[in-house]
């Protein structure tokens, strides 16, 4: 007997859930979530009307971007959490809505690694763990069958959302420097309003495909 939409999408993400607490599984998982959540600062410097100068990804699954010149640093700051998840639901979405495009999905991936490679990356462990990136979505690209394609791209596009949840939620308590600590010294609103709206903003994103994938097919 064949699993509903949304029944695939409840199993995929308690799996998703499972790997975060996998060790070493869950550690190069996260050289995903650290890719986009540093991807996302990025596009929030361009979009604000800055530049990004450098992007550094570390194996124990931390990162940093660097950018200046924008009008909105808040923006920049802010985006790193919330484009991660958006990228997450963009991943799943996109793989399970059109199935047969999978593989190519993957190849734009691939492309947009590559291209981050170029613009931003200078030191060979950022090079390492862009260069797994790359190769695992060639290899979803150029081998899997589109149904395993599928599965693979959906599992690390709710990674994405449930590795953003769970590290946006790690920050309660935490007064080193992070993301929503930086947001309350650049807005002063406290640290734990910005956590908040960052998990609300994966529950958001958790209900949206949840409602897209049981949605009667016509």
């Amino acid at each position: 007997m064949s699993l509903s939409r949304g029944m695939q999408f409840i199993l995929f993400f308690v799996l998703a859930l499972v790997l975060t607490r996998v060790p070493y599984i869950n550690a190069v998982l996260e050289w995903y979530n650290t890719f986009f959540h540093e991807l996302s600062h990025g596009l929030g410097a361009y979009i604000t009307g800055g530049n990004a100068f450098s992007m550094e990804l570390r194996f124990d699954g931390s990162g940093r971007l660097m950018s200046g010149n924008s009008v909105l640093p808040s923006i920049v700051t802010f985006s790193g959490y919330f484009g991660a998840i958006l990228w997450g639901a963009g991943i799943y979405l996109i793989a399970s809505k059109a199935p047969t495009v999978s593989n190519k999905w993957a190849l734009v991936l691939a492309a947009i690694v590559f291209l981050s490679v170029l613009l931003w990356m200078r030191d060979w462990v950022s090079w390492v763990i862009a260069a797994v990136l790359i190769l695992s979505f060639l290899a979803i690209w150029r081998f899997a069958q589109l149904g395993i394609a599928r599965f693979c791209l959906q599992l690390i596009g709710l990674y994405l959302i449930a590795s953003g949840i769970a590290s946006a939620w790690l920050l309660f308590g935490h007064d080193g420097h992070n993301d929503a600590v930086s947001m309350a010294n650049k807005t002063w609103i406290p640290a734990s309003i910005w956590i908040i709206v960052w998990v609300l903003c994966g529950l958001a994103a958790l209900w949206a495909i949840w409602k897209v994938e049981n949605r009667p097919s016509r």
